[in-house]
């Protein structure tokens, strides 16, 4: 049995230097030209066409594939992980009006089209299902009166009454 410690593929960098070089640079984004340019030795030239096709054949190595989407993802997580801004409470709830707006267009455009009932009730479950969630982004500790609620949350209470999805006391 061997003490060797699986690794995921492409997680170990590449024995030759240059590969590494152009896979690092690949994941970056460049293409495979600029890539294999990026790893040539200081000083060394090469024609596009030339550079093009090294690109082009060391990118068709699987060990260079691999690392390159392995470094990809890897990139990928860190800057998801680094560049999340949370939403604020007010750009959470304009983002879930706006869809709000596209459902509802959609229930509309399926009663004019003569969409079955059972599908048209469906839609209308999805669209009430959305608008309680939505109502539940305003913490809320104590229960407010119908007449002191911000306008558009207001307006969501009246959209789910309309539709007849609201089962909710408020």
């Amino acid at each position: 049995m061997s003490s060797e410690i699986a690794t995921e593929p492409g997680s170990e960098p590449l024995k030759n230097k240059r590969w590494e070089q152009f896979a690092i640079a690949k994941s970056k984004g460049l293409n495979n030209k600029e890539a294999y340019k990026a790893a040539l030795p200081k000083g060394v030239v090469q024609s596009d066409n030339s550079l093009r096709v090294s690109g082009s054949n060391l990118f068709k190595k699987p060990e260079v594939k691999t690392r390159v989407f392995w470094l990809m993802d890897k990139e990928t997580v860190k800057r998801s992980r680094s560049d999340a801004t949370p939403f604020t409470e007010q750009e959470l709830l304009a983002i879930c009006l706006e869809v709000t707006e596209a459902l509802e267009k959609a229930f509309y455009a399926a009663e004019k089209a003569s969409v079955p009932p059972q599908s048209l009730e469906r839609l209308k479950g999805v669209l009430a299902s959305h608008l309680s969630r939505q109502a539940t982004l305003i913490d809320q500790e104590t229960p407010v009166k119908s007449d002191e609620l911000p306008a558009d949350i207001a307006a969501m209470i009246t959209r789910m009454e309309n539709l007849g999805g609201c089962a909710c006391q408020h």
